[in-house]
């Protein structure tokens, strides 16, 4: 009975979605499958009477309103064509040579300090990609941070025709990086980015969206499955059943949270300090200042089943903001979050170019969704990244005045 019920729920938010979705490689591809196992998992619980009507009610409600927000700003938006009056792109190649070496040096450089000092998760026992970094947070930040730009970047170059073997490298050696941290799930970032760098020179210039070959897929989708089957100690099948439980099974924070009303013994009290507290609150912290951190919420949650901290679901949307501000709250807030997705989506690629912008928005585009999935994941990707991405091109300008104003 459940499986069929939950192909239901994530074929009929696929079929809500399907203009709005630009292809399978598109991040919300992933994002609406794992919303329809959020919702199939809170209508199992109700219906199982595991969950209280009111959590029921809460969720469509603040479901609902999301997904109008979405829609009344990009007015059921569908793939739109490129216009030729931004068919253009001003592009400065030898500063971004300059940025690009920068941003591979200090990646490289950030990626084997971390292997040096902490180990290679992938084949320490006892951890997994996230515990690894008990007490250095603040270099998982920075690494997520580096290696998201270099490979913005790389794919960049790659769309101007000045990559260099350098550059391939670098990103086949952060590829690398990513299986051996025993992330299941980290392969998706640069192939997600691969297709945002693509979609937004499609927008500009109109040019056919590249190609995966489906041989290079089937390699990029081996790689999750191996570090299941390592870390887990199962076969090739079995792996393939946990990733795709993966994907969908993002509702473990309802079932957790709204059995037994365990959502009323999470101790967060203050949503301004959990919104505030990622990012300017962890450096702060991190140079001395006496800062205490918010208790993640699904951290607070698995403590309450296990007596342990070192893990935890994602606080979906929905769940946030009915515990922060009720059914209404709740749902005038997501009403406000599907909106501004929406109207970035829309208009994404549609400025005037310049490679400053081009970086920031694309950070904002692969972040954004995790808004959906988990608050505080966004605003921390979001900031480190945003934060990396500044003092390195900042630098990079320095150097490249360096270079050309004696010549000038």
């Amino acid at each position: 009975m459940y499986l069929p019920l939950l192909i239901l729920f994530i074929v009929l938010y696929l079929i809500v979605f399907r203009k709005a979705i630009w292809g399978i490689f598109d991040p919300l591809f992933v994002t609406v499958v794992m919303m329809g196992g959020a919702a199939f998992a809170v209508f199992s619980l109700w219906l199982n009477h595991w969950a209280d009507t009111k959590y029921l009610i809460s969720f469509c409600f603040t479901e609902i309103c999301l997904i109008i927000g979405f829609f009344i700003s990009t007015r059921f938006f569908t793939k739109q064509t490129y216009s030729n009056k931004i068919n253009v792109l001003n592009v400065n190649q030898g500063f971004i040579s300059i940025f690009s070496l920068i941003v591979n040096i200090m990646a490289l450089a950030l990626q084997f300090f971390i292997f040096s000092q902490l180990g290679i998760g992938l084949f320490k026992e006892g951890v997994n990609h996230v515990s690894i970094y008990d007490g250095f947070g603040f270099l998982k930040a920075s690494q997520g941070g580096f290696s998201t730009v270099a490979f913005i970047s790389f794919f960049y170059k790659k769309k101007l025709a000045i990559l260099n073997r350098f550059d391939c490298v670098v990103f086949f050696i952060l590829l690398l990086a990513i299986i051996l941290s025993g992330s299941k799930s980290g392969i998706l970032r640069p192939i997600s980015i691969f297709f945002i760098v693509e979609y937004y020179f499609y927008r500009r210039t109109g040019k056919t969206i590249a190609h995966v070959k489906w041989y290079n897929l089937v390699i990029l989708c081996t790689f999750p499955l191996l570090v299941i089957v390592i870390l887990d100690n199962v076969d090739m099948f079995q792996a393939i059943i946990l990733f795709g439980a993966r994907l969908i099974g993002s509702g473990d924070i309802f079932v957790m949270g709204y059995n037994d009303d365990v959502i009323r013994h999470i101790s967060a009290n203050s949503s301004l300090q959990y919104i505030l507290y990622p990012g300017w609150g962890s450096i702060l912290k991190t140079i001395g200042f006496s800062i205490t951190p918010p208790v993640v919420i699904g951290v607070d949650i698995y403590d309450y089943y296990y007596n342990a901290a070192d893990a935890g679901p994602n606080a979906r949307l929905n769940f946030l903001t009915y515990y922060f501000w009720g059914t209404l709250g709740g749902s005038f807030i997501c009403f406000l979050i599907g909106y501004y997705i929406g109207y970035f989506r829309c208009k994404y690629g549609k400025y005037k170019h310049n490679m400053f912008v081009f970086f920031v928005s694309t950070i904002l585009y692969i972040s954004i969704l995790s808004i959906i999935s988990d608050l505080n994941i966004f605003l921390n990707d979001f900031f480190w990244t945003f934060a990396v991405f500044v003092v390195l091109y900042f630098i990079a300008q320095i150097v490249y005045k360096g270079i050309t104003l004696p010549h000038e």
